[in-house]
């Protein structure tokens, strides 16, 4: 505290300087370069953790889109629904077609002219060459794996594996269109 003295009778004098009184403000440099280094972690913890979130999610949603195509075109055979492509005179539907493509994957119907024999009766096969790649917003690619031997041997399956640089989501398609759930996990 401070220390006061009486010279006289009424008047008090004061040093005229006290160290430990003296009110200081702010920060030092230190506490201002531990606050610094703690957001820092904290804003580059957070970053990584959206970033791979994003990813996931991305992944997550591109995949069940396509196996999304895969359970409507289950749905489709198992209701015997029979596409306007297929009602001229004389056509078949021979299966569905989950065809990935540039940049969308779509399904289609294929149909036989004329009656000819039907090879894969109501099948779900993939149409593409070797192996499909699909390029979607960021760095998702379609791989699409094993189901060549859909569109070749009736009574076969395959599975579907969309890849991102860390990611991957698969599931399984039987020789039907029975469609297994969708897995998302790490490379």
């Amino acid at each position: 505290m401070f220390a006061i003295w009486q010279v006289a009778e009424g008047t008090t004098v004061r040093p005229a300087s006290n160290v430990f009184s003296l009110h200081r403000g702010g920060f030092t440099l230190i506490e201002l370069m531990v606050v610094i280094a703690i957001s820092a972690v904290l804003i580059g913890g957070g970053l990584v953790g959206y970033i791979s979130f994003n990813e996931r999610r991305k992944v997550g949603a591109v995949g069940e889109e396509v196996r999304g195509l895969f359970l409507e075109a289950q749905r489709r055979v198992q209701a015997m629904d029979t596409p306007r492509d297929c009602l001229d005179v004389g056509d078949q539907l021979l299966g569905y077609e989950v065809s990935l493509s540039g940049s969308s994957a779509a399904l289609h119907a294929s149909c036989v002219e004329g009656g000819a024999v039907v090879l894969y009766d109501n099948l779900v096969f993939v149409d593409f060459d070797g192996l499909a790649t699909l390029h979607t917003t960021g760095n998702v690619q379609y791989l699409v794996d094993g189901l060549d031997v859909v569109i070749n041997l009736p009574g076969s399956g395959g599975v579907v594996r969309l890849q991102s640089d860390t990611l991957e989501y698969s599931f399984a398609v039987g020789s039907r269109g029975v469609t297994s759930e969708g897995n998302l996990h790490d490379l």
